[in-house]
């Protein structure tokens, strides 16, 4: 049981054992007196009893502010006792060591003075834009049973150079790293969302493993120095502008479970050569949009 649930036990309890005897008590003994003093009289009586209901009504009212006041100054102990975060440096690096759920975006979101965070419990899910625009933010261990990667989660976090993506992530979401311009190499098993790494310009290596099943529009879009990229061969879509502006791109290996790539996937890569099983629907659609390639093998 939390802090709140306790203190609020404790008020009500004191009130009913304590606080109601104590008025009951005091209300018979003034209006004894009160009686001797007015003779009786019906409206003295009731003028009496008015007076000790709006006493009882201030003393509920004065409880019920103790309890508001308690809740909003230990509210955020609550929440790290729930979360149970260590934080030390002045809440540069923090780490969580258990969680039965999720991390809220409001107890990271825009901190721009966090360095580290380390999740210790394998299966805290981690909200849309957690991370957000935490600028400062240079490293962080992932629970290890992670699922996805939600939309926006590391957007903006210009201090990211690495980042380490357990293989239970199955997906990554719309623009979770958009312009992390300092990271450098990704090795991720789930499919990608829209912009995921859009703006990531010193990315150079992308390994995609596992089952992944697409890659989104503008998913790598002005990865400039974007060098090196594998595919799976699960990956059956590759949207629009996917790759577009990766001018560093010298090729790409499109496997043969790719049925469908849209338009202006390799916009303005200009020294791109793509590779490509025979016969395949990459090798038809480099034909239709006079991509250069070249046939695996040959």
């Amino acid at each position: 049981m939390g802090i709140i649930q306790l203190l609020i036990i404790n008020t009500l309890a004191l009130f009913l054992f304590v606080g109601i005897p104590v008025l009951i008590e005091l209300s018979q003994f003034l209006f004894k007196k009160w009686s001797e003093i007015t003779g009786g009289k019906m409206i003295s009586s009731i003028c009496f009893w008015v007076f000790i209901g709006v006493t009882c009504l201030s003393i509920l009212l004065g409880i019920t502010c103790i309890i508001i006041v308690s809740i909003s100054s230990y509210s955020s102990i609550q929440e790290a006792q729930e979360w149970n975060i260590y934080s030390h440096n002045d809440d540069k690096n923090i780490v969580i060591l258990t969680s039965t759920d999720r991390i809220s975006i409001d107890y990271f979101k825009n901190r721009e003075n966090l360095h580290s965070v380390q999740f210790c419990s394998p299966d805290t899910e981690i909200e849309t834009a957690t991370f957000a625009e935490c600028k400062e933010l240079q490293n962080i261990t992932l629970p290890y049973r992670l699922k996805e990667i939600k939309p926006f989660t590391f957007a903006y976090c210009t201090e990211l150079s690495y980042i380490d993506i357990p293989n239970s992530v199955k997906k990554i979401g719309d623009r979770a790293f958009l312009h992390c311009v300092k990271l450098r190499e990704i090795e991720t098993w789930g499919s990608i969302g829209e912009e995921a790494f859009s703006g990531c310009t010193q990315l150079s290596k992308v390994t995609i493993a596992g089952n992944a099943k697409e890659i989104s529009e503008r998913a790598f879009f002005d990865c400039k120095n974007l060098k090196d990229i594998s595919l799976p061969v699960s990956i059956s879509y590759i949207g629009k502008e996917a790759f577009s502006g990766c001018e560093s791109l010298g090729s790409i290996n499109i496997p043969s479970s790719v049925i469908f790539i849209e338009d202006e996937v390799f916009a303005k890569c200009l020294n791109l050569t793509v590779i490509c099983q025979k016969n395949s629907y990459a090798e038809q659609w480099c034909q239709e949009h006079n991509q250069p390639y070249k046939i695996e093998g040959e």
